[in-house]
């Protein structure tokens, strides 16, 4: 039985089993996370949610609204607002978010219950191996299959993520998994409705805690249904779950981080594009068209003609216009006044995109896009990258990471921004999770 190895292995981790770089990048993860929450506060869909959930009580911080609520509640609300910036972690091995699918139940755990610094990082290690080690397994085959993997996975990576937190045996971790496989629902179809997609990551995070807390307390579920899920995702794959080099390599690191706004489809032929641009100092005002060519995984991710902020984040060529425009494409530029924007309406239909089912062949492993420019000259430029800025391989630096949380947290939080930075970078030292928490309201 998968699970019962996996249960074995959570349980038998220790937080000095962890290297100093694995800490490192937990942190970083961390700080990323509480920065893209901070700007799904902004955008406010939350508050519609925890309006229909409504106030019960508990000791747990909804994000910078302040307000407290239950453990389980906060780790719905704090779920749908995170993930509903779109701008968070992600592994391109199961096309996932594995921080919107752990953190908001860790953290809502972890206050709590007033654990410590060095429980949540262990928490987190736990619940990435958990993501990655079952999502390869299943990806692409299971978006091909319509579903969404973060939705499908978090409940498996919460429960395992949870169960580490809570110090539960190899038994009960092995339970919270069995439990927690049954739990999670994603369809790739909620993307039409990019307000209200984020529903199922906040409702399936909520399902991992909840099955940890169940195993707690001695609840056991079906033992094959990790086995069961795998295949009524994925359907016949011949890849199986690798407990390969566990402890000495892990998962976390084959994580990336966003350094653009939107979906991590738009990322690659946007940074292909930048990079023609770069390469040969093209003006803006030269360009004639643009052609981007992409997989057919990011194709089913794209919502054409956008109506909203949320649709543009599933937008190719908005996402190429405003940088080219404006100068960027962070979260903040996926606005309603730039899709009204004559400019970027004008640079948007010099934007076409055509699918290369050569570039399928290399999912999971890259996910590249090819640009094609030409100018109204005649002049033609081609570039190709492998994959976008901020994966293992083209890391974003500590520096990089700071000034993302900064712009996305500095307006709401003021100074308390820099004490957040600096907490998270000694997250090792910190006796209660709580003081962290306290610090994320206004």
């Amino acid at each position: 039985m998968i699970a019962k190895e996996l249960g074995k292995l959570i349980a038998e981790t220790k937080y000095g089993d962890l290297p100093f770089d694995i800490v490192e990048t937990a942190k970083s993860r961390l700080l990323d996370y509480l920065g893209i929450s901070i700007a799904g506060y902004r955008l406010g869909a939350y508050r519609r949610i925890m309006d229909a959930l409504g106030i019960d009580k508990g000791k747990c911080t909804i994000y910078c609204d302040g307000r407290k609520t239950s453990v389980r509640n906060a780790a719905v609300v704090n779920g749908f607002m995170s993930h509903s910036s779109y701008y968070e972690d992600g592994s391109r091995i199961t096309g996932g978010h594995p921080s919107t699918a752990i953190l908001p139940a860790l953290l809502a755990l972890g206050e709590e219950r007033k654990l410590s610094g060095k429980k949540l990082i262990l928490g987190m290690v736990a619940g990435y191996e958990v993501f990655n080690r079952i999502g390869l397994t299943m990806y692409p085959s299971a978006v091909n299959r319509g579903f969404q993997t973060t939705p499908i996975l978090a409940p498996l990576a919460a429960a395992g993520a949870c169960a580490k937190m809570m110090d539960l045996d190899a038994e009960k971790t092995f339970q919270a998994l069995n439990i927690a496989a049954p739990l999670g629902a994603g369809l790739k179809s909620a993307f039409k409705e990019a307000m209200t997609q984020p529903i199922q990551v906040g409702r399936s995070c909520e399902g991992g805690l909840t099955a940890a807390l169940f195993a707690e307390q001695g609840l056991a579920g079906y033992g094959k249904n990790l086995e069961f899920f795998i295949t009524s995702h994925a359907g016949k794959t011949d890849r199986q779950v690798s407990f390969d080099k566990w402890g000495k390599e892990f998962e976390i690191k084959n994580t990336y981080v966003k350094i653009h706004g939107g979906c991590r489809g738009n990322h690659a032929p946007l940074d292909a594009v930048l990079d023609i641009i770069k390469a040969n100092s093209i003006k803006i005002s030269d360009i004639e068209s643009i052609k981007v060519t992409i997989d057919n995984v990011t194709a089913a991710n794209e919502i054409h003609n956008p109506r909203n902020t949320g649709e543009a984040q599933f937008n190719i060529p908005f996402s190429i216009a405003v940088a080219l425009v404006n100068g960027n494409a962070s979260l903040y530029q996926f606005s309603d006044e730039n899709l009204k924007d004559d400019r970027i309406i004008a640079m948007m239909n010099k934007v076409s995109m055509e699918i290369d089912p050569e570039l399928d062949k290399f999912l999971p492993d890259k996910r590249g896009a090819g640009g094609e420019i030409i100018l109204k000259n005649g002049q033609k430029f081609t570039g190709f990258t492998d994959m976008p800025r901020g994966e293992p391989e083209r890391p974003l630096s500590r520096q990089e990471i700071e000034e993302k949380f900064g712009l996305l947290s500095e307006e709401v939080l003021g100074e308390k921004a820099n004490k957040i930075i600096d907490m998270v970078w000694n997250l090792d030292n910190l006796l209660q999770i709580n003081d962290l928490t306290e610090c994320l309201i206004k």
